[in-house]
């Protein structure tokens, strides 16, 4: 999409509308945004609502800490830091890889 003339990339996760679950087809949607944005030097923005992807909120809360688990495709992500600008906006409860990618 374009703002004010420019574009940019949007991606969407909203864990409770898929199922509580991140299937194949939904981290490779996810994935291919990212590679396009870095391939385009566009700007990402992230929208997240209840994502998930690496634990929970309970989980955390017992253990008294958060962590990445090892993901294919998160060194992308944190290219993506230095390559590009991202702008993320957290719109619930996010945890896991959709907090570490915000």
């Amino acid at each position: 999409g374009r703002i004010n003339g420019r574009w940019v990339m949007i991606s969407a996760d909203d864990f409770t509308v898929r199922g509580g679950h991140a299937d194949g087809s939904v981290f490779r949607k996810s994935a291919y945004a990212d590679q396009l944005s870095l391939h385009y030097r566009i700007p990402m923005v992230r929208l997240h609502d209840g994502s998930s992807g690496g634990g929970s909120v309970a989980t955390y809360l017992k253990i008294g800490f958060s962590y990445v688990p090892p993901l294919i495709g998160f060194r992308t992500i944190l290219r993506m830091l230095s390559e590009v600008p991202v702008c993320a906006a957290l719109l619930g409860p996010v945890v896991g890889l959709g907090a570490a990618k915000a």
